[in-house]
Order: structure tokens, then sequence, then C-alpha cells
């Protein structure tokens, strides 16, 4: 019979106080996002810890995992019992994934990160001696267990050590172990707004609402977290449990093919209109059926919507034979209507078509 690992299905069964986790981990990812892309990762919520990152070769072998184990705080850390209890703990996730049945690289290694909002003050004190100590904070961000000051880390070997029951596989993870400060505030709204503001210094004007979309990531987080690990155990070769880059990347794309959308309706709405014949009244209706077709596009189940996009992606080679957006949606337009039967509407086949050829015309 499989162990159940303790702290499987923790954030299932408390959800509602684990924002912060996932705020973390967008944090994390936008802040590394421009070297992210054309790479290959997924991200796990609540599995062997908080959560993971987990980075692939282009043959979906994991090659690194970078375990985080965050803590929200209202005070600084320190060399306490509360402490020492987390770290034994991501020594255990350390050896769990050693032992997880997931397809690795040759390579493979992870780490074990710890990270809070609040300062991380690693003090040895002794009467009499000026104190040793190690500190992260928003001027030191990261520091390596192996960076520590020997009298500090000899400290929490011989914690961890006794918490182990002296076995020497754990402390063998404490040398995968780092202490990291993470410049997210304590409260929620404002978490929120520094997500904005890093959604905002990466893409810009290229999305229309960034609280929108920061929200968008944020609900492929959740997804995946509210998904019970089956038995109680923890597997990372489960899909459900993992976000993975494509997915995000999909969201981005829509996103950001949303506003190229609205950009080049508002600069050419009518011509636009006058081409494929959408009247003044039809127009506010236009704009919402554009923005949904990008989510309907990604829903297998639309075979309507499938359609249309099939038939620009058929006919990409239309694309060569304009110089003109306008009459190249309209050409898309005529041959459409003259070879498909669709039980759309008509106004819905403009609308659809219109947001086929924008996500088209940026795969080109």
């Amino acid at each position: 019979m499989p162990q159940i690992n303790q702290y499987t299905n923790s954030g299932v069964q408390g959800s509602n106080g684990y924002e912060f986790q996932k705020h973390c981990a967008l944090y994390i990812l936008l802040n590394r996002y421009a070297s992210l892309v054309g790479t290959r990762y997924f991200i796990c919520l609540e599995h062997h810890e908080d959560f993971l990152f987990c980075h692939l070769t282009d043959n979906d072998l994991v090659k690194y995992i970078e375990a985080y184990q965050a803590k929200k705080a209202s005070d600084s850390w320190g060399l306490s019992v509360d402490l020492f209890e987390i770290i034994h703990k991501m020594t255990n996730v350390g050896l769990d994934l050693n032992n997880d049945h997931m397809t690795k690289d040759s390579s493979y290694d992870h780490s074990l990160d710890f990270i809070s909002n609040h300062d991380i003050k690693l003090k040895i004190r002794e009467k009499g001696k000026k104190d040793i100590k190690d500190t992260i904070n928003v001027g030191n961000e990261k520091v390596l267990f192996r960076d520590l000051k020997p009298e500090v880390a000899n400290k929490i070997k011989d914690e961890i050590d006794k918490l182990s029951g002296y076995n020497s596989d754990n402390m063998d993870q404490l040398e995968k172990m780092s202490f990291g400060f993470i410049d997210l505030n304590k409260a929620y709204s404002r978490q929120k707004q520094t997500l904005i503001g890093q959604f905002n210094l990466i893409f810009g004007d290229t999305v229309a609402d960034h609280s929108a979309a920061v929200e968008t990531l944020l609900r492929l987080f959740r997804d995946a977290e509210n998904v019970l690990n089956q038995g109680g155990v923890v597997q990372l070769m489960d899909p459900s449990k993992r976000v993975h880059s494509n997915a995000i990347n999909h969201a981005i794309a829509i996103i950001t093919n949303e506003q190229k959308a609205y950009q080049l309706w508002r600069s050419q709405a009518d011509e636009i209109a006058k081409k494929i014949g959408i009247t003044l009244a039809e127009r506010s209706r236009f704009e919402l059926e554009f923005k949904n077709s990008f989510d309907l596009f990604k829903d297998t189940k639309q075979a309507e919507h499938q359609k249309i996009l099939k038939f620009v992606v058929d006919n990409k080679s239309v694309f060569n034979n304009h110089t003109s957006e306008v009459e190249c949606i309209e050409d898309l337009y005529s041959q459409f209507i003259g070879k498909h039967n669709t039980q759309l509407t008509s106004a819905t086949i403009k609308a659809t078509l219109f947001a086929a050829y924008i996500e088209v015309r940026e795969t080109l």
C-alpha cells in the first residue's frame, strides 16, 4: 500500500488561506518571464510543497525542480522551532522528489527554497560575544544554505539531525536549500497591485486590462490547486495538478490577441464594417462576440468556432494575396460563406472569423 504524505491535499482543504502561495508563484513567473519564453516547464500548486517549478527537456523529461515553501509573515523569521520544523519538512520533500516516479533526465536535480515576505534573521547570540548572523531581506534577497555562516549552518544541521532521527539523507538535502525574501505586501489587495504592475511592465499597451490578465493566470493556478490528489498520494505525473507552459502561453496569447483585435477594429471599424456588412446597431455585439471567440477557440466542444478557425488556418495562403488587412478579412469571409454551412448567425460568423484572422496572423 502506498504511503500517504501527511501534507498532501492540505491546500485543497484550506484553499481560502493560500492565495499568498499563488501570488508568489505568479510573481516568480513574471520576474522570469523573458528567460522562460521558448522553454518547457510546468507549475504545480500544493503538491509536494506549496508550489513547484518543474523545468523540462525538449523530450518532456524533468531536468530540474524548484520546490518552494512560501510563508506570509507579520514578523521576522529567526532560528526558531517553527523554522526548524519547516526546514525539516522541506528536506523530506527533497527525498520525496527523488523517489517520485516522474520520468527524469539523467542530469536531474532540485532545489528547496524557503521564501517569505518578511525579513529572515538567522542569528546566533552568545553572551559576551558579537552576534553571528545572516540576514535575508529586500537588500539581500537570497542566500544559499551552503553560503550561510558556518555557525548558523551548524545550528540548523544540529536541529534537523535531531528532527530527522539522525537520517543522513535529510542532511544531504540541506545542501539544496536556500532562504529568500519576496517583495510582496502583507495585504492581499496590495499583492495583487504588485502583480498587476509586473504584468504592465512586461506587456504594456499590448494588453488592455492588466488586472483581468493577472486574474486569468491566477485562475489557472486555482483550477490546478483544487484538484484532490487521488488517495492522498502525490504524483508529479498527474497532469491535472499541473499548469503547463503551453497553457500559460496560450492564456497570454489570448489576452494579447484580444487587444490586437480591438486595436485593429477601432482603427478601421468603418472600413471593416462596410466590407463584411456590420451595421451600426451590430457593432457593440460584434466587439463582444469577437472577444469571446478567443476563449471559445480553445474549447474543443465548440465545433462551429473550431470550424472557422480551422478554415482560416487552412487558408493561410490568402494572407499572401493582400496588402490590406481589411481586404484580407473580406476575402476570407467571402470564401468561408461561399464554401461552408454553419449553425452560427451571420453576425457571429463575422465576429468569429475576425478573431480567427487575428489568431492566425500572429502565427505567421
